[in-house]
């Protein structure tokens, strides 16, 4: 290449122009990367208002001194701007809802920049199964823009009877709605019983309380937990509450969120699990506390269910506000969801999940039946659910015997999954299934000092998951690599409804 110019009206400066092709002096030509750097240019002009400029690529060919001179002519044409907004398929789903999500408004000059994140945005909330986006001209410098939504379901009402490896024989009757009566909020309202759970909640959210995107939530719950049941321990929390939520919008992908809980909680604890019996002794078997919880968020995930690209990172904090309870404590929770396209139909998503907590003032540690647990789908695939990590001892010694030789918890967790997640084979219509080759790892620990890498339980597996009108419902066959003989209790098939990948 003997020489690039940049001709015409050109709006943006030659460094801009240049910063977007990667074609240079003295460089062999390609034609890719020419083309490339035209539809680069185009897209920053449309970002600029220009919505259908020209640019095309002039080639001055010498064959004599073997070289060829590029001259990219511009054109930008008028500036377009938005004539209307129209809104195409939303059979249930109200405009309104669909407007909010807009960043691309009627009257203001047409952006390309802007188009896409409204596309992202209305992907993002889950309402709709497909989403497109068309530019329809009108005039020299008007267009119209016309929002094309498919409706999928978005909400769920049960009634019957289920099974889980975990809970075993349940009956329920529940609605959950993400979008109730085509409104955009949400709602839940669910009854549940089941060996190891009874359960009855109900809740609302308001995703737009206020026109800048503030959330606003309130809900009632109640619950008996029998940890027997879960594989976890030989005791029984009920809890009696009520929670609020507030939800704050920082920028385009990143938002805050504040809640308060008030929660009335009474530990029962059997004959034979002495150690719960020590810590009622000493802390009494009724805890009236307001829980206070914070967090951020940052998502550019292209997608609700399944994206394809893009990142999802949360940090979030909940603590028992001080003077409200005997035993304070406090969580600190850090996920990362990070996703990339191999190819059209392959996706890599990596995730990782760090939890820690402790206790503070005059608690010396995290209670007990609020330590984590891993195992099982949702953490370590190929381990049987909440199995992972220290257990309880049972002794002659009455000062160190536990009662119990079930799974402890700790105050540390630490999960992760690397998975390539592909649509189902042989399936014409895979938009709401996906298949996934997956490594998990994991473990949970008493606390940091006993953070041991080399303890880490990992396995490998085929995982499915399936978007079905009562939630996502996810089966895997997974094989433990690094486990304990001895002391890990492994299970190959796993399956639950209400978790993804």
């Amino acid at each position: 290449i003997s020489k690039i110019q940049y001709l015409g009206e050109l709006i943006v400066t030659k460094k801009e122009l240049q910063s977007l092709v990667d074609v240079n002096e003295n460089n062999v030509f390609s034609r890719s990367k020419v083309i490339a750097g035209v539809n680069a240019i185009r897209d920053l002009l449309s970002e600029e208002g220009y919505a259908f400029a020209e640019v095309v690529p002039e080639t001055l060919l010498d064959k004599e001194n073997q070289t060829i001179a590029i001259n990219f002519k511009i054109e930008p044409k008028k500036r377009v701007y938005i004539r209307r907004i129209e809104i195409e398929g939303n059979t249930r789903t109200r405009d309104h809802v669909i407007r909010r999500e807009m960043r691309q408004f009627e009257s203001a000059p047409y952006s390309l920049k802007m188009v896409r994140q409204s596309k992202e945005r209305l992907q993002r909330v889950g309402f709709f199964k497909s989403t497109d986006i068309e530019t329809k001209r009108v005039s020299k410098d008007q267009v119209d823009l016309v929002v094309k939504v498919e409706e999928q379901p978005t909400g769920s009402f049960s009634a019957g009877v289920g099974y889980s490896q975990l809970d075993g024989v349940s009956f329920n009757i529940g609605v959950s709605e993400r979008n109730f009566i085509g409104s955009g909020n949400k709602l839940n309202f669910s009854v549940a019983t089941s060996a190891a759970k009874k359960s009855a909640d109900i809740g609302v959210t308001n995703p737009y309380f206020t026109d800048d995107g503030v959330s606003f939530g309130v809900g009632l719950y109640y619950s008996e937990i029998d940890a027997t049941q879960l594989d976890i321990s030989d005791y029984t929390t009920n809890n009696l509450g009520v929670r609020l939520s507030l939800g704050y919008p920082l920028s385009e992908n990143n938002s805050l969120s504040y809640g308060l809980k008030f929660d009335s909680q009474e530990l029962v604890c059997s004959d034979t699990f002495t150690f719960c019996g020590k810590y009622v002794n000493v802390n009494g078997k009724t805890q009236n506390s307001i829980i206070g919880t914070m967090g951020w968020s940052h998502n550019t995930t292209n997608a609700f269910y399944f994206p394809s690209e893009g990142q999802k990172t949360t940090l979030s904090l909940e603590a028992v506000v001080p003077s409200t309870s005997d035993t304070p404590y406090y969580k600190i929770y850090a996920n990362e969801n990070w996703y990339t396209p191999l190819s059209k139909n392959f996706t890599l998503q990596l995730k990782t999940n760090l939890a820690f907590g402790d206790g503070y003032g005059d608690a010396e540690s995290l209670p007990f039946y609020e330590n984590f647990y891993a195992g099982g789908i949702g953490t370590v695939r190929g381990f049987e659910p909440n199995s992972l990590g220290p257990r309880y001892q049972i002794t002659s010694n009455p000062l160190t015997n536990d009662g119990s030789d079930r799974p402890k918890g700790g105050s540390v967790k630490l999960t992760g999954t690397g998975a390539i997640v592909f649509p189902v084979p042989f399936i014409e219509d895979s938009s709401n299934v996906r298949m996934s080759v997956f490594f998990d790892f994991g473990n949970v620990f008493t606390n940091f000092d006993a953070v041991d890498m080399g303890e880490l339980r990992t396995s490998t597996g085929l995982g499915v998951s399936w978007i079905t009108p009562v939630g996502p419902l996810t089966f895997s066959v997974a094989r433990p690599i690094a486990y304990s003989d001895s002391a890990d209790k492994l299970q190959t098939f796993q399956f639950t409804l209400g978790a993804g990948f």
